[in-house]
C-alpha cells in the first residue's frame, strides 16, 4: 500500500506545473500572469498520532517486599500504547485568479494507523502471584489476570477543506495568503485491551469512539524569499467543528465457569452511550522550505519539505467502567463485568511529523 502511494507521489511530483510569464517573482501570484492558472499538490505525510487515553493495563505488586503481609503495601505500573510514525497523504487543487490576486483551494488529507503493545506479568520469588489487569479490577484481591495484557489502538482520519484566499504581498520578499472556508473532519479511534490469566481466564475490552463534524475555518499561509528559488514557507489554520460524537464499550469475558454452567462463551456485555452533539476546536501549523523551479518560460514546479502538527481538542469521549464489584455470587468477576462506578474520559487527538510536498500547476 505504501509503495502504491509513493509511486503516485513520484508521478504527480514530475507532472505539476505553474503557468506564468518570465519574471523574477518565485511565489504563487504573479501580476503579469494570465487571468488564472491551475495548481495541483501532493504531500507525503509521516505522522505520529496521539491521544491522552491510550492506557491499557495496570500491574500490581508489592512496593516493599520486606513487609510480611505484602498486600498492605501495593505498588502499580501503568502501561500505555505508544503509536509510531505512519504514512499518510494530502492531495489538493488550487485555482489562482491573478486579476484579483485571490485563489480557490480544495484538498483531502487521509491518515490511518494501528499500534499494539504487550506487557507480561513477571513472577518473582518474593512475589510469585503478580496481577496485571484493567483499571476497573486491579489489586491483590481482584481477578487473577496474571499472565499478560495487550493494548491495541487504531486511528482513522479524514479531513476535507474548501478555502477562498486573498493574496497580500509585503515588500519584495514576503507573500501571504489570508483565507477562510469550510472544514470537514472524520475522526475515529478504537482502543482494544485484552487480559489473560491462568485457568483459561481472559477478558477483552473494546472502546470505539468517533467524531464527525464540519465548520468554519480561517488561517493564512506565507512564502518568504530567502534566495532566488528558495523560500521559507508556513501555514496556520484554525477551525470550529460542530458535529456528533459517538462511543460505546464492549466487554467479552472468557472462563471455564461459563461452559460448566451451560452459559454462552464468551459472556458479552456492553456500555451504550447516547450520541452527543459537540463543538471541537482544531489548530494546525506547519513550517517548511520550498524550492521553485521555473522551466520553458511558462511553468513552475515546487518541492517542499517541512514539519506539521495539528490537534483536535477534546474530540474523543468515552464512558468506561471505573471500578467493578468483587466476588459476585454465583460467579466472581473473572466471568463477567459487574459495575460499581463509571467514569467519563475526554481525549484530544493530534497528528505531528514531517512531510514532503510536490506541487505543479498549469
Amino acid at each position: 500500500m505504501i509503495l502504491k502511494y509513493l509511486l503516485l507521489l513520484l508521478v504527480v511530483g514530475t507532472a505539476t506545473i505553474h503557468a506564468c510569464k518570465p519574471c523574477d517573482k518565485t511565489g504563487t501570484v504573479i501580476t503579469d500572469s494570465p487571468e488564472y492558472s491551475f495548481e495541483t499538490q501532493f504531500r507525503a505525510l509521516f505522522f505520529k498520532p496521539g491521544a491522552n487515553n491510550l492506557y491499557y493495563a495496570a500491574e500490581a505488586f508489592p512496593f516493599d517486599t520486606a513487609i510480611p503481609d505484602q498486600v498492605i503495601s501495593p505498588h502499580w505500573n501503568i502501561y500505555d500504547v505508544h503509536p509510531t510514525y505512519r504514512f499518510g497523504f494530502d492531495v489538493g487543487f488550487r485555482t489562482v485568479f491573478h486579476t484579483r490576486q485571490s485563489s480557490l483551494y480544495a484538498n483531502w488529507e487521509h491518515f490511518q494507523s494501528t499500534t499494539s503493545q504487550t506487557a507480561l506479568a513477571v513472577s518473582t520469588p518474593t512475589y510469585p502471584n503478580p496481577m496485571m489487569g484493567p483499571f476497573s479490577s486491579i489489586g491483590p484481591d481482584a481477578a487473577g489476570y496474571d499472565i499478560a495484557a495487550q493494548g491495541c489502538v487504531s486511528f482513522y482520519f479524514n479531513e476535507v477543506n474548501l478555502r477562498y484566499g486573498q493574496y497580500v504581498i509585503f515588500g519584495d520578499y514576503l507573500e501571504t495568503n489570508f483565507f477562510g472556508g469550510i472544514s470537514f473532519a472524520d475522526l475515529h479511534q478504537e482502543m482494544r485491551s485484552s487480559y489473560t490469566g491462568t485457568g483459561d481466564i481472559a477478558q477483552v475490552i473494546t472502546v470505539p469512539t468517533s467524531f464527525i463534524g464540519a465548520g468554519p475555518q480561517f488561517g493564512f499561509d506565507f512564502s518568504y524569499d530567502i534566495v532566488k528559488g528558495l523560500n521559507f514557507t508556513g501555514q496556520v489554520t484554525t477551525a470550529l467543528l460542530m458535529g456528533t460524537g459517538k462511543n460505546h464499550t464492549n466487554y467479552a469475558s472468557f472462563s471455564p465457569l461459563l461452559a460448566a454452567g451451560g452459559d454462552p462463551v464468551p459472556n458479552l456485555q456492553n456500555t451504550c452511550v447516547q450520541n452527543k452533539m459537540k463543538v471541537v476546536p482544531s489548530l494546525s501549523e506547519r513550517l517548511g522550505l520550498a524550492y521553485f523551479l521555473p522551466f520553458r518560460n511558462h511553468y513552475m514546479a515546487k518541492l517542499e519539505v517541512g514539519f506539521e502538527a495539528k490537534i483536535f481538542l477534546n474530540a474523543f469521549e468515552s464512558t468506561n467502567l471505573a471500578s467493578g464489584v468483587i466476588d459476585v455470587t454465583p460467579y466472581d468477576n473473572t466471568v463477567g463485568v459487574f459495575a460499581r462506578t463509571f467514569e467519563r474520559t475526554v481525549s484530544s487527538f493530534s497528528l505531528s511529523g514531517p512531510y514532503i510536498a510536490f506541487s505543479m500547476a498549469l
